[in-house]
């Protein structure tokens, strides 16, 4: 089975996107056992350098033009960035002729070896589902308003589909996009394309709606025909706003017992939490492969 595992980002997020891609690479098999996934990246504007570093470890880089896959009225409310999302129901189209596919968002890192090949045998059992995490755990409780968070979604959901969608969504976890499986063939890519089109069609959603019409377009599809495969959330445990910390063997670990090691820490919303982050040391070897520029262009990125 041929994979390709998929990441994306500008120059901003280029030191998390190192990391990522040294683990991504620190965790596959030797080739020796046999055909490993390919690793594609999608360029959204990262520098010269940044292209050589991704060549030199043998990394496929690719364009993505939002005009070629969508019509966006409001384009103009969307930073390139977004390109990273606007992306993801395209893979079989961006980069063709693989069994299956295997997205990771550039602010996570793999710190379990058995991370990858667990999504790719999961959606080998799928039966044409998305392999994917919800975006809740006993470890978040603590750490956040869970009413406050209900209720934003809700609104935002409200905002894209309406009062009666909402009331139905209200008690549905959210399924994270930022990692997740599915086979080249699936026809969830087109009804997610599809989905995503329909909402950038209508007029007058605010800004920060938008941002989320990706996401909230794959939830409501994968919720509707039952199409998600769940994986335990500590495959891309959300570091923002929960329990989680390094313990004495030095593995990033939910700080709740059992401590159950994370398998891949998600460093979302790192304009927030940057700090915090690496402070707490959750950066891929606690930060120690960035260099002095690349760690403070991190720190810049906390201030933005």
């Amino acid at each position: 089975m041929r994979a390709a595992i998929v990441f994306s980002c500008n120059e901003a997020y280029m030191p998390l996107a190192r990391g990522l891609a040294l683990s991504i690479l620190e965790a596959l098999p030797p080739a020796s056992w046999g055909p490993r996934p390919d690793l594609h990246f999608i360029d959204l504007g990262v520098s010269p350098a940044s292209l050589d570093w991704l060549h030199e470890r043998g990394i496929r880089i690719h364009t993505f033009q939002r005009d070629e896959y969508l019509t966006l009225p409001d384009a103009a409310a969307l930073p390139g960035y977004t390109d990273a999302q606007l992306c993801r129901p395209f893979l079989p189209r961006l980069i063709p002729g693989y069994d299956s596919y295997v997205w990771i968002d550039a602010d996570i890192w793999i710190q379990e070896r058995d991370t990858l090949q667990t999504y790719l045998d999961s959606l080998l059992a799928a039966g044409g589902n998305m392999v994917i995490c919800p975006e809740f755990h006993y470890g978040y409780i603590p750490f956040r308003d869970l009413d406050s968070m209900l209720r934003f979604l809700s609104h935002q959901i409200a905002v894209l589909y309406g009062e009666d969608v909402a009331q139905k969504s209200r008690k549905r976890p959210v399924l994270n996009s930022g990692f997740f499986a599915l086979s080249g063939t699936s026809s969830l890519w087109k009804d997610w394309a599809e989905e995503m089109q329909t909402l950038f069609l209508r007029t007058g959603i605010p800004r920060q709606s938008l941002h989320l019409a990706e996401q909230m377009a794959l939830n409501r599809i994968l919720y509707e025909s039952n199409r998600a495969t769940l994986l335990d959330p500590v495959y891309n445990y959300a570091c923002a706003a929960s329990a989680v910390t390094r313990n004495a063997r030095d593995r990033v670990v939910v700080g709740l017992p059992p401590f159950s090691p994370v398998k891949a820490p998600h460093l979302l919303a790192f304009g927030r939490y940057g700090r915090m982050y690496m402070e707490k040391g959750l950066l891929y070897q606690r930060g120690a492969y960035l260099d002095t520029a690349s760690r403070q262009a991190l720190l810049s990125l906390c201030a933005a």
